[in-house]
């Protein structure tokens, strides 16, 4: 009787390893999950800011390098030439500003501005 007895608490001992050791590895392959998440989030977002950011630069490079003013509001770009995939819209906001306002082809959320003023040159006077 007591055999029986010590075979069913060995049984019960090994299952139980067992459970922790599967609790251990599903709690480690989790945690590994979320980090890769969290890193491929983080380069999405570096990718889309540098996007947007070169977005900007080029639209304003155009913008300084037209003959005359252009007739606001306009919305230039893609640059695929350049590897830029963003669109920069442009409005004027008076007083010899415009507003360039970025955004990505894809749906996200995600977008940069600026305004610059044209005259006596191209400069920035405004960054969210």
């Amino acid at each position: 009787m007591n055999g029986a007895r010590a075979e069913g608490s060995v049984l019960v001992t090994v299952l139980g390893g067992l459970l922790l050791v599967g609790a251990i590895t599903f709690a480690a392959v989790f945690s590994v999950t979320l980090d890769t998440l969290t890193a491929r989030s983080a380069a999405r977002g570096a990718a889309e800011a540098a996007a947007l950011e070169g977005a900007l630069h080029v639209a304003a490079a155009e913008l300084a390098a037209l003959p005359e003013p252009a007739a606001l509001p306009i919305t230039v770009g893609p640059w695929p030439s350049l590897g830029v995939a963003a669109r920069v819209r442009l409005s004027d906001v008076g007083g010899g500003g415009v507003l360039l306002e970025a955004t990505l082809p894809d749906g996200t959320r995600a977008s940069a501005s600026m305004i610059v003023v044209l005259e006596p040159e191209l400069r920035a006077v405004w960054r969210p």
